[in-house]
């Protein structure tokens, strides 16, 4: 059992891992640069499937036409049926030689292998693992279906306010009335500027 006072040291202790005055800038630069990075490779792995789409339909001489694209091809970018099998075989596959690696790493270092928590994984692990794999069925699905250029900034967008939301109501960072009116109108004003990006997609 947790009471509320638990609760919220709880939620002190994480803010104060990552703005802690004992190394505070470097975690900082660190956790800005992973961001980065995040948003990079994220873009990139949908730019991956954009361009592989668009090389599959043109081989088959169906890019202007993907009704008439063989049912073989179709269902390889098929995101609501093959698609997540392939990608939950391959995640599976990758995690678990990724295990063996580690396990093989502490063994050659003398170092007994991390505990599992499955108590902790079994309720919080698993919404995790449940939201992550929706997100990243609907980012698959919105770029396969509305294309690149769009459909990435907004699923980037949405995931940068929801972040800020959370940050903003549940762990409290931001306190300073006038940052947080700061932070909600340049809120609303990426999420008019992505909803004119489709408009402009539409019309194109």
């Amino acid at each position: 059992h947790v009471n509320a006072d638990e609760v919220q040291g709880l939620r002190n202790e994480d803010v104060a891992v990552g703005l802690g005055e004992g190394g505070s800038r470097l975690q900082l630069f660190v956790g800005f640069l992973s961001a980065v990075n995040a948003g990079l490779f994220s873009a990139l792995q949908f730019a991956c499937v954009t361009v592989g789409k668009r090389w599959e339909y043109q081989a088959a001489g169906c890019e202007n036409d993907p009704e008439a694209c063989p049912a073989k091809l179709k269902e390889q970018f098929n995101n609501f049926g093959s698609w997540m099998g392939s990608f939950g075989l391959g995640a599976g596959l990758v995690t678990l030689v990724l295990c063996v690696l580690f396990s093989a790493v502490e063994r050659r270092q003398k170092r007994s292998f991390p505990d599992m928590h499955f108590r902790l994984m079994l309720f919080p692990g698993n919404i995790a693992g449940f939201c992550w794999v929706l997100g990243n069925f609907f980012q698959l699905a919105a770029v396969v279906q509305g294309g690149n250029s769009v459909m990435v900034p907004a699923n980037q967008t949405v995931q940068l306010i929801t972040a800020g939301v959370w940050g903003l109501l549940y762990f409290g960072e931001v306190t300073s009335p006038l940052r947080i009116a700061s932070w909600s109108f340049a809120a609303l004003w990426t999420l008019i500027f992505i909803i004119l990006l489709s408009k402009e997609r539409i019309s194109s």
